[in-house]
Order: C-alpha cells, then sequence, then structure tokens
C-alpha cells in the first residue's frame, strides 16, 4: 500500500484539528449557564434641602470714582497789562457768588486808545462836514460865474458888432473874447470840483468806519479789562496776584461749579446684570443664544463621512501616452514615472531566471534602479 505524502498528511491533521476546535466551541456554548441578572438599583447620595422664599430685593452694586464738578470754567487773560484790584473773597478753596468781581487789569492804556479812536471819529466826521460846506460853496460860485459868464459873453457880442461897424477898436474886441475865456475856464474849475466832492466824501466815510471798528475794539478792549463770576463757583487755581502784570492768553484761575457734580464710577462687570431691566437681560441672553448657535460646529453625517471616506479610497487614474501636463515641475515628473518602472520590474520578475540573469548582467545599474522604486512604490500604499 502506497504510503500518503507529507502534504496530505498536513492537511489532514488541519482539518482535523480545525473541526474538533469547531465541535468543542459549540459544545462549550451550548453547556454554559446564563449569566444571573441583578435588578437595577438606584444609587443616591444624602443631601440637605434649604427651601428658599422669594422676596423683594433692591439690585444694587458698589462702586468707586473721583467727584468732578459738572462745569468748569477758566478764567483766560484775554487782554494783558498790571493786576489792580482782587476782588473780595478771591481766594483759592473759596465760594465766589455769580457776578462777583474776581480781578480788574490796569484800564488806563485802553481808555487813551479808546479817546484817541473817538478823536479821529470826530475829525473824520468834520472832514466831511468841511467837505458839504466846500459843496454847497461851490455850488453858489456856481451860479455866480454861470452869470459872469453869460455876461460876458453879451458884452463880446456888442464888442463885435461895433468893431463890424468900425466903432471899437481890435484891442476892445480881444478884450472881450479874453474877459469870455476867464469866466468859462472859472465855471469850468467849479464843475470840476463838484465832481470830485462826492468821491472824497466816500473815502472819508470809508475811513470813519474804519474809525468807529476801532472805537468798538477798544471799548470791547476796556470792557475785558473787568473779570466777574458767569456763576457760584469755587476757586480751585489762583495764579495771580495784586500789582502783577499778565500778558494775553493765561490762565489767571480755574473755578468749579458747586451747583452739579459728576462721579465716574468704575463698578465690576459682574455686578451690572441685575442693575439692567428684564426686556434687556432677556435680548441680551435671546443675542448669546443666537452667537452661541452660530458657533456651534457642524457634524458630519454618516453618508457625508462615508463618501469622504470613498473618494480617499478611490485610487487616482494613471497618466496615459496620450496626457500631457502643462509644464510639470522635475520632482512632479518623476512621480509620474514611477508606475513605469514599477512595471517593468514586475515583467522582469514574471520573466524566466536565466532572462532576469542575463537582463541584470547586461543592465545591472537599470534593474537595481527599478527594483529600489517598486519598493519605494509598494510602501506608499502601506503608509
Amino acid at each position: 500500500m502506497p504510503r500518503p505524502s507529507p502534504l496530505l498528511q498536513r492537511t489532514l491533521v488541519f482539518v482535523s484539528l480545525v473541526t474538533a476546535g469547531v465541535v468543542a466551541l459549540l459544545w462549550l456554548q451550548s453547556s454554559r449557564a446564563k449569566p444571573q441578572q441583578r435588578p437595577p438599583k438606584e444609587r443616591g447620595r444624602a443631601a440637605r434641602v434649604l427651601e428658599l422664599a422669594a422676596i423683594d430685593a433692591v439690585p444694587r452694586t458698589i462702586g468707586y470714582g473721583v467727584v468732578e464738578a459738572k462745569r468748569e470754567w477758566q478764567s483766560i487773560a484775554e487782554v494783558s497789562g498790571e493786576i489792580v484790584e482782587i476782588g473780595e473773597g478771591v481766594e483759592l478753596g473759596r465760594v465766589v457768588q455769580e457776578g462777583a468781581l474776581l480781578f480788574r487789569i490796569e484800564p488806563r492804556s485802553y481808555e487813551l486808545e479808546e479817546s484817541r479812536t473817538e478823536a479821529t471819529v470826530r475829525a473824520v466826521r468834520a472832514q466831511i462836514d468841511e467837505l458839504k460846506a466846500r459843496e454847497q460853496s461851490a455850488r453858489a460860485s456856481l451860479k455866480v460865474e454861470e452869470r459872469v459868464l453869460e455876461l460876458a459873453r453879451a458884452d463880446l457880442e456888442r464888442t463885435r458888432i461895433l468893431y463890424e461897424g468900425g466903432n471899437a477898436p481890435r484891442l476892445d474886441l480881444d478884450d472881450a473874447e479874453r474877459t469870455v475865456l476867464t469866466a468859462e475856464k472859472a465855471v469850468q474849475a467849479i464843475r470840476s470840483t463838484l465832481l470830485e466832492l462826492p468821491a472824497s466824501r466816500k473815502v472819508l466815510g470809508a475811513q470813519l468806519e474804519q474809525m468807529q471798528v476801532g472805537v468798538k475794539g477798544a471799548q470791547l478792549s476796556l470792557a475785558k479789562t473787568e473779570v466777574v463770576a458767569p456763576f457760584t463757583m469755587r476757586i480751585r487755581e489762583f495764579n495771580i496776584d495784586l500789582h502783577q502784570a499778565v500778558s494775553s492768553g493765561a490762565v489767571v484761575l480755574i473755578g468749579d461749579g458747586i451747583d452739579a457734580v459728576e462721579i465716574p464710577a468704575q463698578v465690576p462687570v459682574g455686578t451690572i446684570g441685575p442693575l439692567l431691566s428684564r426686556r434687556r437681560a432677556a435680548a441680551t441672553s435671546g443675542a448669546a443664544g443666537r452667537r452661541a448657535r452660530s458657533r456651534a460646529p457642524r457634524v458630519p453625517s454618516r453618508r457625508t463621512a462615508a463618501t469622504r471616506a470613498t473618494r480617499r479610497a478611490a485610487p487616482r487614474p494613471s497618466p496615459t501616452p496620450l496626457s500631457r501636463p502643462p509644464a510639470p515641475r522635475p520632482r512632479a515628473t518623476r512621480r509620474r514615472q514611477r508606475p513605469q518602472a514599477q512595471l517593468r520590474a514586475r515583467r522582469a520578475a514574471s520573466r524566466p531566471a536565466s532572462a532576469s540573469r542575463t537582463r541584470g548582467s547586461r543592465r545591472p545599474g537599470r534593474a537595481a534602479s527599478s527594483g529600489s522604486s517598486a519598493s519605494i512604490r509598494r510602501r506608499g500604499p502601506s503608509a
């Protein structure tokens, strides 16, 4: 009887062992007892209970700040000069009533300026009155000169008639013509004067307006030499003394109003919530909820996750000989050449040993490079 081969013996032993293992597993599952189930028990812990009763409470918070006056006034000297008077009770820290005199600056220089501008105004007005008188006088003189001119022309006509009749010499005719010309010249001069007087009056009128503005400016500067309190205040800063010279724009004193004060208090942020109204608190909580919902991350579904996994697992098609990628970089070119090197390595492995040896002996460098590229390509999917 022929003896069975070792491969068949190993197969029979393996099948018998697997069958015995399956039979033993089925027997153990059928013969084991069911586990005992315990009824669920509620686990609890002892706790103290405190009943709270609703009470009416006034929400309040505590903040700290610096008391500041609602109104603050700085007295700035608008004119320069010497301090000649300081109001009674005007001292640092004292309260000054509204309308009380604070200080007075030397007013004599501004009074002199006012007197000078007023004198200039009176002089310009006198010139205007003089022009008016000259105009009236010129009009009266014009009437007289026109009458003289008429008489001279009549005398000239009589002299010409006598000269033509031979009863008067040529000298009388020349004298009559000269008299007419002199009268015409006087009339023309008076008329020119009457034409120039309105323009001169306009110039003096403009000068009068300018001088009147100067008078008002001098009066305004004179009024600024006396400073009074605009409202009841407490003097916080006082920078002048009697007979001290101050310049225009200098800060003389600073006062704070006592009718109202402000306290910019700083309170903790957590204590502001109870002070808000219910509607505002509800609106604030609703807005916070909407912001929380908008910030919540989106949970992908199973279908989306499976689709993404399928897309990631799907192999990319290998480039065909007809496809020409636009201007590939050298590194990308090497990656596309790896499938061709792997295909060559597989073909070399499928050939007989003699052919592979011959090919390896002829071109050992290329076979080594193909094998290395194939090994790198196989490691890629496992990674």
